[in-house]
């Protein structure tokens, strides 16, 4: 766990701002520590991570948060009902 000089805790604001933003400019890519964040869910679930799954990695207290946020990344298995051909 990364902490700050006086062994307190390290801010996202402050690793963002002297650890993350750095990197992505020497990177020369341009993303943000949440669009990170939101690739990171998105890959998940498409890899077949079930929602519960995902909403764990993310710390969200219930995968109904997950489901909110990216329902639209999730298959649409109703298609398959009925198709038993």
């Amino acid at each position: 766990m990364l902490a700050q000089r006086d062994g307190g805790p390290l801010r996202l604001r402050n690793w963002s701002a002297r650890v993350f933003k750095p990197a992505a400019a020497l990177a020369d890519v341009s993303i943000t520590v949440h669009g990170l964040r939101h690739s990171a869910a998105t890959a998940a679930i498409r890899q077949g991570m079930t929602p519960v799954q995902v909403s764990r990695i993310l710390g969200h207290s219930k995968p109904s948060i997950t489901l909110d946020v990216y329902s639209h990344e999730f298959p649409d298995d109703l298609m398959a009902i009925g198709d038993d051909e």
